[in-house]
């Protein structure tokens, strides 16, 4: 299989936003920042024109992602899209907690991996980024990276074999309504 990762020119892309909600219980609970959204977006062309087959991703793609990743709470997402058939931990961003489908939507919800000052806790280094883009307004999306046996094939089916590595988390996602938006703050 090729890896197979998505980018794209943000002027070609649709914006949405997403939820962003920070929530801490208690002054001595490390505060966290959760995101959810559009993450994958089938049964429409990307901006790569690329077309991943909603019938493939409700019958293989995500379940097999949720069993062996979600589920497991092994399910990182990088900051940008490196060119790797594995997510480094070091380079992790966020969390994923869970994809479910709405129409030929997964929606998608993580936390984010940023430390908490007032209780020592560190963060990794990218969810650190995530945490101040975030907190500040910024807007970040989500996209696929997976690998594929014929990447030429701009169809991701059942009849050309798809393995979903992560969702990474973007500046410029290829997924139309794939975007991070506001932060709301319980």
């Amino acid at each position: 299989m090729k890896i197979l990762f998505e980018t794209t020119d943000i002027k070609n892309t649709a914006f949405n936003d997403y939820s962003v909600i920070v929530e801490s219980t208690s002054p001595r609970e490390p505060q966290k920042i959760k995101i959810s959204g559009p993450y994958i977006a089938c049964n429409v062309v990307n901006a790569n024109g690329r077309m991943y087959d909603l019938d493939y991703f409700v019958e293989s793609v995500v379940p097999e992602y949720m069993n062996t990743w979600v589920n497991q709470k092994r399910a990182y997402a990088e900051l940008n899209h490196p060119q790797s058939h594995v997510v480094d931990p070091k380079n992790a961003s966020d969390l994923i907690l869970n994809l479910t489908q709405d129409g030929n939507t997964f929606i998608g919800e993580s936390i984010v991996l940023n430390g908490d000052t007032r209780l020592g806790i560190p963060g990794t280094p990218n969810g650190d980024i995530l945490a101040a883009i975030l907190l500040r307004g910024g807007r970040i999306g989500k996209s696929t990276r997976g690998a594929v046996d014929n990447p030429n094939n701009k169809k991701i089916d059942k009849n050309n074999a798809y393995n979903l590595i992560t969702v990474d988390t973007v500046l410029e996602p290829s997924g139309p309504g794939c975007w991070i938006g506001d932060v709301i703050l319980e």
